[in-house]
């Protein structure tokens, strides 16, 4: 007796064309997941900026020699962060993420993941960010969050 198909390479090719079907299902899957996962990102880099955009608002109210801190979250992603005169440009997955304030600012945003203790200081001329604490106390840092 002569057998064509053996029993062996049928199983075979079942398990192939059940792992391709699950490949097919799987894959996009993913992608929309990533994708879905960057836009909770970009909505928390949002919802920090907002945080010290009201701290902005405050120190203008209160004006000249005025300071605050505030707490920020930060997601990972972030690539670079630049001030420019009233314009933070925060680079997220190679992308600019471009938030203006009706204010001059300069110092640094933070951009390490993780909880930031950002001090907010009006000289006169603009509104002054320095970010310390990713919730460690380390050695060279002042604002550890301890005030708070």
């Amino acid at each position: 007796m002569i057998l064509l198909f053996s029993p062996k390479a049928q199983s075979s090719m079942d398990y192939l064309i059940l792992t391709g079907v699950i490949l097919v299902v799987l894959i996009p899957l993913l992608t929309y997941s990533m994708n879905r996962l960057d836009i909770a990102r970009e909505s928390q880099i949002s919802d920090a900026v907002k945080t010290i955009h009201g701290a902005v608002i405050e120190l203008i109210t209160l004006g000249y020699n005025s300071a605050t801190e505030r707490v920020i979250q930060i997601p990972s992603g972030i690539q670079s962060q630049s001030i420019n005169n009233n314009m933070l440009t925060i680079y997220f997955k190679g992308r600019p993420l471009i938030f203006e304030f009706g204010y001059s600012i300069g110092g640094v945003f933070p951009i390490n993941a993780g909880r930031h203790y950002v001090k907010l200081f009006n000289n006169g001329t603009h509104i002054v960010l320095s970010a310390c604490g990713n919730n460690i106390i380390e050695p060279p840092e002042q604002c550890d969050g301890a005030s708070l």
